[in-house]
């Protein structure tokens, strides 16, 4: 199946990601944080992007890496582990 629109991809690590594709990956995945499974209410819930791979780790600053989790959840999420 091909993309009806092209994939984003940050310049940088730190590239801001846009309002429209913030609302493509929350629609991608149900609204649904990947982190806890919880419904996200995207005008009620505080929310944000997380890295699936993350940076640190060889992840990419892309559309495809990039999945809504509740800050609640990201501030609660262990840290990284790398060598």
């Amino acid at each position: 199946m091909t993309r009806s629109v092209e994939e984003w991809c940050g310049r940088t690590d730190d590239a801001k990601v846009p309002a429209r594709v913030k609302i493509r990956i929350l629609e991608r995945e149900n609204f649904i944080c990947h982190l806890t499974g919880a419904k996200i209410d995207p005008l009620r819930d505080e929310w944000d992007l997380d890295h699936k791979h993350a940076l640190i780790l060889g992840g990419e600053h892309r559309e495809a890496n990039l999945f809504p989790a509740l800050r609640v959840s990201i501030a609660r999420r262990p840290p990284s582990r790398w060598a």
